[in-house]
């Protein structure tokens, strides 16, 4: 009996430890959209890109580090800890595999690509440059961060995403992108307004199939009057 009790309890503190992560990452973001007239960070929407969680060096790094750099990212100024971005029930040979195939090994979490309506530089034009949505845009219980499936390396290739698209084939629903089942058959999600909290993964299928605009697909009205 002592085992399986352990087992929970070491479960247990990997799921809080999450839940607070994504909370620091979600009062960074609102620091930093109170300092940038409310516009959200870029989502690092593509490999090569700057945004909230890291800016990708071209630069030589020495062997055995990252091109990923947290330090670098849009968010680093209000949250200057690496293990923020990452959750404690990684496993390192997931993150040595990421980096060795050139995808992001600095964060296990993605922010929703609905901040810029999944493009790299911004969904909206001001004055001469496309930015971001602003955070008023959005519902605050409206999805932005969540663990992504870590069996599927693809899914780490940056750090954003879609919600992901649930579709039948051979008789059994095949899930692009979407959640991870890592704390007990569902992932720490994070929203728009600042809590956070943890979602079953059926949760997660009942949601996306919704039609229309909803949690996960909610990109704001204009431009789209369905959320994608």
């Amino acid at each position: 009996m002592l085992l399986p009790a352990l087992a929970k309890a070491k479960s247990q503190a990997q799921r809080t430890n999450c839940l607070n992560n994504q909370k620091q990452l979600l009062l960074a973001v609102h620091m930093y959209s109170d300092d940038h007239d409310d516009y959200m960070t870029y989502p690092n929407w593509g490999v090569q890109t700057y945004g909230w969680a890291y800016d990708y060096s071209t630069r030589s790094v020495p062997k055995g580090e990252s091109r990923f750099r947290p330090e670098l990212g849009q968010l680093w100024k209000y949250v200057s800890n690496k293990g923020s971005f990452i959750c404690v029930a990684e496993k390192m040979k997931d993150l040595k595999q990421r980096r060795q195939s050139g995808y992001q090994d600095c964060s296990s979490y993605v922010m929703n690509g609905v901040v810029t309506r999944f493009t790299t530089y911004g969904a909206i034009r001001t004055g001469n440059k496309t930015v971001s949505f602003k955070r008023n845009q959005f519902r605050s219980d409206d999805i932005l961060f969540w663990e992504p499936d870590e069996r599927r390396i693809g899914n780490f290739n940056d750090a954003s995403s879609t919600p992901g698209v649930i579709f039948m084939q051979g008789g059994l629903e095949i899930y692009s992108e979407g959640i991870s089942k890592r704390h007990s058959e569902g992932a720490i999600t994070g929203m728009f307004g600042g809590s956070a909290e943890f979602m079953t993964f059926d949760w997660y299928k009942k949601e996306n199939k919704k039609p229309g605009r909803n949690r996960l697909w909610c990109v704001p009205n204009p431009p789209s009057k369905n959320g994608h």
